[in-house]
């Protein structure tokens, strides 16, 4: 849900904090990188990657010379995930306290109606007693 959001600039919260979140994991989104075949990499082979990509306009073929490159795209990626939990955790936490937030605010308007509607059946009750002292003395 969270690349979701990011991949949508038309997606925006009423809540400044949320816009905040949201914003900077935009700005720390890392888009593809030039989608041209590496120098190294056999023609086909990169034809091939392209062809059988799922999702294109999300993933990438991305080549790795040797397990150095293998170790820095898991660093990247395990850093990336441990960001997008932080961020997923915050919006979490925001989420919460906007639910709490509103909880309170609905119930203190909840009691507010309530004690109005008392107030009102007991002028009702007044209203309707003072009709029936004036008809039963006409």
């Amino acid at each position: 849900h969270v690349a979701q959001l990011l991949s949508q600039p038309s997606v925006r919260f009423a809540d400044p904090g949320l816009q905040h979140i949201l914003q900077q994991m935009r700005a720390q989104t890392v888009g593809p990188p030039v989608q041209r075949q590496p120098q190294l990499l056999d023609e086909q082979k990169w034809q091939d990657a392209r062809a059988a990509n799922p999702d294109a306009a999300h993933l990438y073929p991305d080549p790795i010379y040797g397990l150095k490159d293998l170790k820095l795209r898991k660093d990247r990626q395990t850093a990336r995930a441990a960001q997008l939990r932080q961020a997923q955790e915050q919006i979490l936490e925001k989420q919460i306290n906007l639910r709490d937030s509103l909880q309170a605010e609905t119930h203190s308007k909840l009691a507010k109606a309530r004690l109005q509607q008392r107030h009102l059946a007991k002028r009702l009750t007044s209203i309707v007693a003072a009709v029936e002292t004036h008809a039963i003395a006409a």
